[in-house]
């Protein structure tokens, strides 16, 4: 489930694509740091404290991005608030599996991760970058 940087994933707005490339950093680390055999739910969402942190930041800057530029009562930030609202949702959902040991649980915890965070750059963070330099520029 390692994610390989792309070119296309970059925004153009510096802070966001470094944070995104941090993110992936962080994620690769945690897929590395599985070992073949099951993990503890536990010893699994304590090794991704770090990533849901960064994570919870990179979505503060995003936020105050949207504030500094007016665009976050636009339809376009509401439905990015709620995609990022949804991921929250999911991790907790995620973190009551671990606790409850549903089985492999940390399989479908790292291919959502994995899948939400490609997605979401090089989709939603995409869009959002275009309206956050439109408003710049305007």
């Amino acid at each position: 489930m390692n994610i390989v940087w792309k070119a296309e994933y970059c925004t153009g707005i510096e802070v966001i694509d470094t944070q995104h490339q941090h993110l992936v950093l962080l994620l690769n680390n945690y897929f590395a740091d599985q070992p073949q055999q099951e993990v503890s739910p536990s010893v699994a969402w304590e090794m991704l404290k770090e990533f849901n942190g960064y994570a919870d930041d990179h979505f503060a800057t995003e936020e105050h991005l949207a504030q500094q530029t007016h665009i976050d009562e636009t339809g376009l930030w509401i439905i990015h608030k709620g995609s990022h609202d949804y991921y929250i949702k999911r991790l907790k959902e995620f973190q009551q599996d671990l606790e409850q040991h549903t089985p492999r649980a940390v399989d479908k915890l790292m291919a959502f991760l994995s899948y939400w965070w490609v997605t979401h750059i090089s989709g939603e963070d995409q869009e959002l970058a275009k309206a956050l330099k439109d408003a710049l520029i305007a």
